[in-house]
């Protein structure tokens, strides 16, 4: 991706499971262009990798898309910024309905 600036910014995913049409679990990171691993270009503490994981559920007709989002092999630094920058993604569990605090999407 580039900027407005023109500054390039690129990300990484390693897949770990694919269920069609069910599930997608990746590892998620930023990256340089030869695919290695950096930082967050605006946060220095942010975690490294990220645990992704989307479900797509179907009921009466309607898509729902969850996910989960959880720092990988992080440090406890790196956890810090994640739950103080995220609230709800840490604690899923206490948002049902919920996704990182932001309401589930409804895809028709």
């Amino acid at each position: 991706m580039v900027g407005p600036d023109g500054k390039e910014m690129w990300g990484k995913m390693v897949y770990r499971e694919i269920v069609a049409p069910e599930r997608l679990v990746y590892i998620n990171s930023f990256s340089d262009a030869a695919g290695g691993n950096t930082r967050h270009p605006l946060s220095a503490t942010w975690p490294l990798e990220m645990l992704s994981t989307f479900t797509l559920t179907e009921s009466a007709g309607k898509t729902t898309l969850g996910l989960t989002w959880t720092p990988h092999n992080a440090t406890a630094e790196e956890i810090a910024t994640f739950e103080e920058r995220t609230p709800g993604c840490s604690r899923m569990d206490r948002h049902a309905g919920s996704a990182c605090g932001i309401p589930r999407a409804k895809i028709r």
